[in-house]
Parts: structure tokens; C-alpha cells; sequence
């Protein structure tokens, strides 16, 4: 329903899709999976993405056990089994839904071109399991945009792996969300793992600033020296922070 009313707002649509990306990376940097990432599950609260219903997730303590359930029918690989069962478990339901929102903001006109719109955004369970005869993909495959036709190119490819060889989001995403790996060694640097909040990093400056404070050290020019330039390097480390947390968020 989110998208439904945004759906002719590319700003609100380009920033759920980066907020979609960045929460998908964090769930794989702890080896985690929902296992049923699907419009039902998802709650956007004030701009933010929520997720629900965890009884399906996937956990590394649980890499011997099978999957309890396959997930919604119009999100999931048509080749998931209860025997895959492990942390890439979202990526395919992870990009399907990324996709969708992404071709939203380049054609709103999509949404009003699916015929008995279900329980999907854009995609349904048919297209996933006879590509080949899919009205949608069709339509995307003789679209205008370049982007919404690699978008068909890429789901035939996707459709043809096992799910446990479907990429991860960030290496097959269709636009300029990626994430920017150098941030991790920025948020390190501070002393703080990539889960850090804005908040967190800003917390951490204050204590670094009163840790390298040049006036500490003014017994010593050489000491202050040193310390002014890890001064300055933490702050450098903040500023990429924060711009890559902007160009996340404002792409």
C-alpha cells in the first residue's frame, strides 16, 4: 500500500529502495535471512522499513536444520525447497522486490498495466514459473527504459540458478544504490562495526575528540603534532560516513 500511494513520488520510492538495500546488507553481514520477504511482512512506519514475522528467518546456530516453510509463492524462487536453508535464502525475494521499486520510479505506469492485481507488486508467482509466457515481462522486454529491459534479461538468469547461487542484492542491483565498502573501514577506524547508527558515530567522534585533543599533548609539539593529524583523520572518517549515509538515503 506504501508503494501504492508513492508510487508517482520517485523521492519517496528512490529513498525506500536505498533504506531496502542497506537493511538487506546488514541482515547478510549477520548471516541472517527472513526467509519470507513479501509485501505482508514488511512495514514501512514513518519512512522507515519494519520487518515482521520471524518464524521462517534462517540464523547461523540453525545451519543444520531445514526450512519450515518456502515463503509467498510471488516472491520466492520457484526452485526453493525446505532443504534450502541458509543466510542467501532472501537474495532472490531481496532483489525481486528492489527491482520492483526501481521500475516503478523509472515507469509509475507499470503499476496500472498489471491485470488482477493479487498479493504481489510486481511480480507473480506465473512470471516466476513460466517466464516465458509472462505478459509483464513482455512488456519489459519491449520497454523504452534499458534499465527495465535488463531488468527481464536479468530474471530470466536468475530463474535459471539454484537458489543458493542467486548473487547477493548489492552485485545485481539495477541502479546507484551500491554501498560504498570503504565506509567499513571508516566506521572501524572509530572503533564501531558496520551496524553503527548515525548517532553511534557521532558518540564516538565526541570521545575520539577528547582522546586526541591537541591541547593534551602541548608539553610535546611532536605529540600534539601526532595527535592533531588522528584528530583530523577521525574526522575525515566521519565525513565519509555521514556522505555516504546521505547519498544512501538521496541517491
Amino acid at each position: 500500500s506504501y508503494i501504492e500511494n508513492h508510487r508517482h513520488d520517485k523521492q519517496k520510492l528512490m529513498e525506500l529502495a536505498a533504506q531496502w538495500m542497506h537493511m538487506i546488507r546488514r541482515l547478510s553481514y549477520a548471516g541472517i535471512a527472513h526467509g519470507d520477504l513479501q509485501h505482508g511482512n514488511v512495514i514501512i512506519q514513518q519512512g522507515l522499513i519494519k520487518l515482521v514475522d520471524y518464524d521462517g528467518m534462517y540464523v547461523p546456530a540453525l545451519s543444520d536444520f531445514t526450512s519450515n516453510e518456502l515463503g509467498h509463492g510471488n516472491y520466492q524462487h520457484p526452485q526453493r525447497k525446505a532443504s534450502h536453508f541458509g543466510s542467501y535464502l532472501d537474495n532472490f525475494s531481496a532483489w525481486l522486490i528492489h527491482t520492483s521499486i526501481i521500475c516503478l520510479v523509472i515507469d509509475p505506469s507499470l503499476w496500472d498495466q498489471i491485470q488482477q492485481r493479487d498479493e504481489f507488486i510486481l511480480f507473480h508467482k506465473r512470471d516466476l514459473e513460466h517466464p516465458e509466457k509472462s505478459a509483464l515481462l513482455k512488456i519489459f522486454s519491449a520497454h523504452d527504459s534499458a534499465q527495465i529491459r535488463a531488468v527481464g534479461e536479468t530474471l530470466f538468469r536468475l530463474l535459471s540458478l539454484p537458489p543458493e547461487e542467486i548473487p547477493p542484492l548489492e552485485e545485481i542491483a539495477i541502479n546507484g544504490t551500491q554501498v560504498d565498502h570503504s565506509v567499513e573501514e571508516h566506521l572501524k577506524a572509530l572503533g564501531l562495526d558496520q551496524f553503527a547508527t548515525l548517532s553511534q558515530v557521532q558518540t564516538a567522534f565526541q570521545v575520539w575528540q577528547r582522546i586526541w585533543a591537541p591541547e593534551h599533548y602541548k608539553h610535546n609539539p611532536k605529540l600534539a603534532r601526532k595527535a592533531g593529524e588522528r584528530l583530523q583523520s577521525v574526522k575525515d572518517s566521519v565525513a565519509a560516513i555521514c556522505q555516504a549515509h546521505k547519498a544512501a538515503v538521496h541517491p
